[in-house]
């Protein structure tokens, strides 16, 4: 699916009629080519990555911190990608802000540590070791390259407000690695103050 497409399901869910208790959800695909597309790291590339030109934010602050980055489930993502394999449904929940250009931006809810690895990988962060060497993203075959930059990834968008969306994130986060508890509260209790005082006392 094209962005502008995309872009038309984020402006249709954030204006959709809701109501309470409800979420609003579609279902779309997106190229890997359009979600490294002006992806934007911070400098400790653990929060502020943003993927699809800046329209949507990899790693929100009640999201845990990257933990991919150990060179056996970071390299799985991409090796399975290589092969043509599902990485699963990426979750997008829309929080009612919009990016410079006026079109909605979203968060992603479940997903964060297999986009942030396919950034990674794309952006030259680490290599993937093919027939016994290593191989960064542009020392790959054209083919190869175009493979997974074409590669498209299942996506839900949704809203329905924080309650809602703490909710499902506890429900979608029951599967993979656990969320601790820390981490659940992270979700539950974040904004400015929250942030103030874990920059205070980490």
């Amino acid at each position: 699916m094209e962005p502008t497409k995309l872009f038309e399901i984020f402006e249709e869910v954030a204006h959709a009629e809701q109501h309470p208790g409800e979420m609003v959800s579609r279902y779309a695909t997106v190229k890997i080519r359009d979600l490294v597309n002006g992806a934007i790291f911070d400098a400790a590339e653990n929060k502020g990555l943003y993927a699809l030109d800046g329209h949507i934010i990899v790693q929100p602050k009640y999201q845990r911190f990257y933990i991919y980055g150990d060179g056996k489930r970071d390299v799985k993502v991409i090796d399975s990608i290589i092969k043509g394999l599902p990485i699963g449904m990426i979750s997008l929940y829309l929080p009612g802000i919009l990016a410079r250009d006026g079109k909605p931006m979203a968060e992603v809810l479940d997903g964060q540590q297999r986009l942030t690895t396919i950034i990674r990988y794309c952006t030259e962060k680490f290599s993937v070791e093919i027939d016994g060497n290593p191989f960064n993203f542009y020392a790959l075959p054209k083919e190869m390259q175009d493979k997974i930059l074409g590669t498209e990834i299942p996506v839900s968008i949704c809203s329905g407000g924080e309650k809602m969306r703490n909710d499902w994130f506890k429900t979608i986060n029951m599967q993979g690695v656990a969320l601790t508890d820390m981490e659940i509260l992270n979700c539950v209790y974040s904004g400015e103050y929250v942030e103030a005082l874990k920059e205070k006392f980490s």
